[in-house]
């Protein structure tokens, strides 16, 4: 009996917490903050603890301090280094989501079920939603190296925020992970990047750069294919200009 009693509770547990999911990204267009379960209006300020800035998420068009929070933090833990990079993903659950593959639940089911994590995830719309608190590690960068520096090889996630967009990357930069006839079926209007995400993301950067004293260039800020040939994010789709930093990461000579 106490096995059952407690297997009702997990499941009941489940639900609750996707339908908070649900409920959190139903309310983005009321409601600006989310925070410990409790929908709040948009010109209430939230100071986050352990956190320099006072944001967890925000919409374009509002400022920082409004905030629309999805309080999910796992696979991390507390950083030791400095923040001193911050390095660009892009996403999405087509696989297993065809149909809906940029619904919040279901990447944050992508976390859980591949053992990553990432700061922040920037939606269509350009919404950005914390994921992971910068005062800890997220487990985005995986094996690589940068610049030669022994201290970056295999050990990025240390130092750098990671910032995922919702997206589809070209038939090239998707290959890796399905065939060319499942591509040719993806509506294409879920291909690439929005300038609404643009927008977000180079609020963010210049933000997140501010607040660490990170220099704005290529060295610093860096797409996870910079990091590892085995990637291809954030892609030949990417415009990196429309961010204020050129396409190339600088050529570095390994030692």
């Amino acid at each position: 009996m106490q096995g059952t009693v407690s297997r009702m509770m997990r499941i009941a547990c489940m639900f609750c917490l996707l339908s908070l999911f649900s409920c959190s990204a139903g309310m983005e267009k009321d409601f600006a903050v989310w925070t410990d379960g409790y929908a709040l209006p948009a010109d209430k300020e939230i100071e986050l603890g352990g956190e320099n800035s006072v944001y967890n998420v925000y919409r374009p068009g509002v400022t920082f301090e409004d905030a629309l929070l999805l309080p999910v933090e796992q696979n991390t833990y507390a950083r030791v280094e400095n923040i001193s990079h911050i390095m660009i993903h892009f996403m999405s659950a087509i696989i297993c989501h065809p149909d809906d593959p940029f619904n919040i639940p279901y990447i944050q089911e992508n976390f859980y079920q591949s053992g990553a994590s990432v700061h922040y995830v920037i939606g269509r719309n350009g919404t950005i939603y914390r994921m992971v608190n910068e005062s800890y590690v997220a487990w985005h960068a995986g094996k690589g190296s940068w610049e030669g520096k022994e201290s970056y090889t295999n050990r990025m996630n240390h130092y750098a925020v990671g910032i995922e967009l919702l997206g589809i990357g070209s038939q090239r930069d998707m290959s890796i992970m399905m065939s060319g006839e499942y591509y040719e079926s993806i509506d294409p209007s879920y291909i690439g990047f929005t300038e609404e995400q643009y927008v977000s993301l180079a609020a963010l950067v210049e933000d997140i750069c501010a607040r660490h004293d990170i220099p704005k260039d290529r060295s610093h800020v860096l797409g996870h294919q910079d990091y590892t040939s085995r990637k291809t994010d954030p892609g030949e789709l990417f415009d990196w200009t429309k961010i204020g930093l050129p396409p190339n990461a600088p050529e570095v000579d390994e030692p």
